[in-house]
């Protein structure tokens, strides 16, 4: 990914993937072979309040015009607090915060952010879905990875094309974070964005 890519070039690109994501062959998935239906729309991390709001309007777009696509946004933060939630914690993190450091409050976190909790969260949102959006993987850096959700999402929702929305760089080897932070080896996704 081009880093100096300005916000225009960005946003274009985003509003293409319309064509593609809404189309018979992108749903049917009927180029993959044996491929997961996972792909990565990259983008640099600073445009990510203009990605959000850009990636709300596309989904607005595709519920209007095409109806019978069945799509589903799964913002991995409002995913985590659902886990949170759901162990009966959230109310007592938000009381401890200022208190403790973040550091304890992470270390109190990861064996409820579990990702069986996490993925399951997500299989509760998309049953007989076409199309599942990830979004907000910045959001939950460090607690949540996101190449983890990935390799753990397809025994759990087989045959649902995802797209996840990567605030930074995916070399169809590796996830790098903010194009800094490298995340893990990542190579069963295919990239999504359109460049000129």
């Amino acid at each position: 990914m081009n880093t100096n890519q300005n916000l225009p070039q960005t946003l274009d690109s985003l509003e293409r993937i319309y064509d593609s994501i809404t189309s018979e062959h992108f749903l049917l998935q009927k180029w993959l072979g044996n491929e997961i239906p996972f792909y990565i729309y990259e983008y640099p991390a600073p445009f990510e309040l203009s990605v959000r709001n850009h990636v709300s309007i596309l989904l607005k777009r595709i519920r209007k015009n095409k109806p019978a696509i069945r799509i589903v946004e799964a913002d991995l933060y409002e995913v985590m607090l659902s886990v949170i939630e759901e162990k009966w914690l959230l109310k007592k993190i938000l009381e401890t915060e200022g208190e403790k450091w973040s550091d304890y409050i992470e270390k109190a976190l990861r064996p409820i952010i579990k990702t069986e909790n996490f993925n399951e969260c997500i299989r509760n949102m998309t049953t007989w879905m076409d199309i599942l959006f990830l979004t907000g993987v910045g959001k939950v850096y460090p607690l949540v990875r996101s190449h983890t959700i990935l390799n753990n999402l397809h025994h759990i929702i087989p045959g649902i094309n995802i797209v996840m929305f990567f605030p930074g760089e995916y070399t169809e080897r590796e996830l790098r974070l903010f194009s800094k932070l490298k995340d893990d080896n990542y190579y069963r996704a295919f990239k999504l964005n359109y460049t000129k």
